[in-house]
C-alpha cells in the first residue's frame, strides 16, 4: 500500500482562482498540490472569439508580489491590452502566469475528497492518494450547469446547454431559441455570434434566432423558467401559443413531442 503524498493545502482546480489561490499559498510557503487542467473551462467551453467584458487592467490573475499582471504579459508577448480583451488572448496570459507563478500544476483529476478526523484524503483519477489538511474548491461553473428536466425527452443534438459549444459552426442555416435568464444571457452574448451577418459570427448564418428570457420579463415570454439557468440552444422549429384562462395568459412553446410552459 502506497502511503499517501502529503500537503499542506490542496487547490482542486487550475483557473484563474485557483492559480491564484496557489500562487497566494505558495507565497506563504506552504506546500501546494494544484490538481486541473489550466484554464480548461476556458479553453474548451467558451464560445471562439468571444470578447471579456472586462478592461485590461482588471484582467489580472493575482500573486503576491503582484510580479505576473496582464499588463507585464502584453509587453512580453507583444499582444497589445486593448478593450475588449479576446477570448484567446486572455487564455494565453492564463497559461503564461501558470507557468511562472504556479508552475507545477499537476493535470490529474480529482475522483473523490473525504474526511478523515483533522485531514482530507483525495483519491486521483489515476490511483495516487493525497493527504491534506486544507482542500480549496476552484473547479468553476461548468459542473453545475443547469438543465431544464422539460428536455429530458428530446432526442440527442437538439438541445444543449451554453456551455457545451466553444465553436457555433453547427448551427449554420437553423433556427435557434435561446432560453437564458437574463445577466447570463448577456454574460455569454451568444446572439452576436449567431446571428445572420453579425460582426462577430464565426460563419455566415441564414436561419433564425429568438431570444427567450425568464425572471418575470416580458416576453411572451416563459417558455421556462429555470432558476439561475444559464442557456439552452434549441435548434428546432419552435411556435408560441397564448391563451387566455382564469385572468392569465400563460405561454406554451411547442416542439416536436415535447411541451414547456411557463
Amino acid at each position: 500500500m502506497r502511503t499517501p503524498l502529503a500537503y499542506d493545502a490542496v487547490v482542486v482546480g487550475a483557473g484563474p482562482y485557483g492559480l491564484s489561490t496557489a500562487a497566494h499559498l505558495r507565497g506563504r510557503g506552504l506546500k501546494v498540490a494544484v490538481f486541473g487542467k489550466p484554464l480548461g473551462m476556458w479553453r474548451e467551453h467558451m464560445p471562439r472569439r468571444m470578447l471579456l467584458r472586462s478592461h485590461w487592467w482588471a484582467t489580472n490573475l493575482s500573486d503576491p508580489d503582484r510580479e505576473f499582471g496582464f499588463a507585464r504579459f502584453c509587453r512580453e508577448s507583444k499582444n497589445k491590452n486593448d478593450y475588449p480583451v479576446p477570448l484567446e488572448v486572455f487564455v494565453e496570459y492564463g497559461l503564461w502566469f501558470q507557468q511562472r507563478a504556479v508552475p507545477d500544476v499537476d493535470e490529474t483529476f480529482v475522483s473523490s475528497i473525504a474526511r478523515q478526523r483533522d485531514q482530507f484524503h483525495l483519491t486521483l483519477a489515476d490511483g495516487r492518494e493525497v493527504q491534506t489538511k486544507a482542500v480549496v474548491m476552484a473547479i468553476g461553473p461548468h459542473p453545475y450547469a443547469n438543465r431544464l428536466p422539460e428536455c429530458n425527452g428530446l432526442r440527442a443534438g437538439l438541445v444543449s446547454h451554453s456551455s457545451d459549444h466553444n465553436d457555433f459552426g453547427r448551427f449554420k442555416g437553423q433556427d435557434v431559441i435561446v432560453m437564458s435568464m437574463p445577466h447570463c444571457f448577456m454574460k455569454r452574448e451568444p446572439p452576436s455570434r449567431l446571428w445572420p451577418g453579425g460582426a462577430s459570427c464565426g460563419c455566415p448564418l441564414t436561419g433564425s434566432i429568438f431570444a427567450r428570457f425568464g425572471n418575470g420579463l416580458s416576453l411572451r415570454t416563459r417558455a421556462s423558467r429555470p432558476a439561475g439557468a444559464t442557456g439552452f440552444w434549441i435548434t428546432c422549429p419552435i411556435s408560441f401559443t397564448s391563451s387566455r384562462k382564469n385572468g392569465k395568459t400563460p405561454t406554451t412553446a411547442t416542439t416536436n413531442r415535447v411541451r414547456l410552459t411557463g
